[in-house]
């Protein structure tokens, strides 16, 4: 699963077309329970364990294949991972938070 922390970043055409708004809250929130049982309480990529406690919760992500030359994104997958490996998927959204001083 390390893989997916060293896929290419997402084109920026396709930045906010996501599966949980095209899907749903509720759906969304019943794959999320899913993939967190699959985990049993650990991040699919990392290996942390994490506690489901406030603010120590698994996430999902979703996994994308690309074909950059037909302009193809497909979704493959999904996996439950801790908030440190999403942020870290996640580049543009942590360049934000860094410059807003929501993180050092």
């Amino acid at each position: 699963m390390i893989k997916i922390l060293t896929q290419p970043i997402v084109p920026q055409s396709l930045h906010y077309i996501i599966p949980r708004s095209i899907m749903g809250f509720t759906c969304w929130e019943e794959l999320k329970k899913k993939y967190r049982i699959i985990a049993n309480h650990h991040c699919m990529i990392c290996n942390r364990y994490v506690s489901h406690t406030p603010d120590d919760w698994l996430e999902l992500h979703e996994r994308y294949e690309y074909d950059y030359e037909n302009r193809i994104q497909k979704l493959v997958g999904y996996v439950s991972i801790c908030h440190e490996c999403h942020m870290y998927i996640h580049q543009g959204l942590l360049q934000i938070q860094l410059s807003n001083g929501d993180i050092s």
